[in-house]
C-alpha cells in the first residue's frame, strides 16, 4: 500500500491536516475506509455543494450509512474534511 504524506491546508480560517486526497470526492471519501476492507464501503450518492465541496454518502456492511464531507484544496485535489454516521 502506498504511504501518503500528511498535508496541511487553510480552509475557512483554520488549518486542517489530512492525507492527500484523490481526484474525485468519491475517491477521497473512500480513502478513509482503506484500512477497513471488511466494512465493504461503497458510494451511494454524491451531493455537490458548489464547485469545491461535496457530501458523499457511503454505505458499509452491515447496512449502515455514513457521510463524508469532502473539499477541493488549493492544489486542486479532493480531501475528506470531516465525516460521521447517520
Amino acid at each position: 500500500m502506498e504511504r501518503r504524506p500528511l498535508y496541511s491546508d487553510i480552509f475557512y480560517g483554520g488549518v486542517v491536516s489530512f492525507t492527500y486526497g484523490d481526484n474525485t470526492p468519491e475517491e477521497a471519501a473512500l480513502l478513509g475506509w482503506a484500512d477497513r476492507p471488511a466494512a465493504n464501503a461503497r458510494v451511494v450518492r454524491v451531493e455537490p455543494e458548489g464547485d469545491d465541496a461535496a457530501r458523499v454518502i457511503i454505505e458499509t456492511d452491515p447496512h449502515h450509512l455514513e457521510y463524508s464531507y469532502c473539499v477541493r484544496g488549493s492544489d486542486g485535489r479532493w480531501r475528506e474534511q470531516n465525516s460521521g454516521g447517520y
